[in-house]
């Protein structure tokens, strides 16, 4: 008794349904019935544990972040919630595959506050990447001169302009001679020569 067992944990659960009927004085019928019914209520309990993730993940994914989602009863349905948003025959696999066109479609139109967290933070990281983007408006002395915006300065720029230098950054992509001139209280958008 306690000791280590070889045996799966199917073959665990029926010595002791075995067990149990012996000491019971059980016929082997009654306590073939209570495995069963263990056993289709084990296989019910994880469909729905599968369906509530199934259902939460659907609408991760097709719901805009701007709603709110109501986690209820709904979501244990069995079926998914959201499938008459996907292609027949199709499911959370496609939407997961399809939604970098979805952020792609949703950068190049501006809708900036649809995005995810994890979308704008990669979006950060590739401008805090681009290192001649962003450049710092200096005074030394009697000198206005223009250097590159660095270190955690960069990042505090970055993030305090989060989705407002967006277009900033994809006209400077998209064209020769663009770019931003951080100043203490904000920053500009300027043509450079």
């Amino acid at each position: 008794m306690g000791g280590i067992t070889l045996l799966s944990s199917e073959q665990e659960r029926k010595k002791v349904f075995i067990q149990l009927g012996n000491r019971f004085k059980l016929p082997k019928e009654v306590v073939i019935f209570l495995y069963n019914v263990l056993l289709n209520s084990i296989k019910s309990d994880f469909s729905l544990i599968k369906n509530f993730h199934t259902n939460i993940l659907s609408a991760r994914l097709c719901v805009p972040v701007s709603l709110s989602i109501d986690i209820d009863d709904k979501m244990m349905n069995p079926t998914n919630l959201f499938q008459y948003r996907l292609p027949l025959d199709r499911g959370n696999e496609w939407l997961i595959l399809h939604e970098s066109k979805k952020r792609d479609s949703l950068l190049n139109y501006g809708f900036y506050k649809e995005l995810k967290p994890r979308d704008i933070i990669l979006h950060q990281i590739k401008m805090y990447g681009e290192i001649n983007f962003i450049k710092d408006f200096d005074i030394k002395g009697d000198v206005q001169c223009l250097t590159i915006l660095k270190g955690k300065r960069r990042i505090r720029f970055i993030d305090d302009h989060e989705l407002y230098i967006f277009d900033d950054y994809f006209r400077y992509k998209n064209s020769n001679g663009y770019n931003v001139i951080a100043y203490p209280d904000g920053y500009q958008g300027v043509w450079l020569a």
